[in-house]
């Protein structure tokens, strides 16, 4: 199985290997759910399967 891993994109222009079996971001595509949105509909275009994390970083309030 191959996997293409990414991460910290933040809008930045990225090209997704065609092949790899899995494409798996690991979070920051951009500052709101539209990069999020933008890369499942990419992978889907391509027929890949695709894990992602919306971001890495975040904030606890207490």
């Amino acid at each position: 199985m191959k996997l293409h891993i990414l991460s910290d994109t933040h809008n930045s222009k990225y090209s997704i290997s065609e092949q790899a079996d899995v494409i798996i971001h690991a979070g920051d595509f951009s500052n709101r759910l539209s990069g999020a949105i933008e890369f499942a509909e990419k992978c889907k275009s391509l027929n890949k399967k695709f894990i992602f994390v919306l971001g890495n970083h975040g904030r606890i309030q207490t």
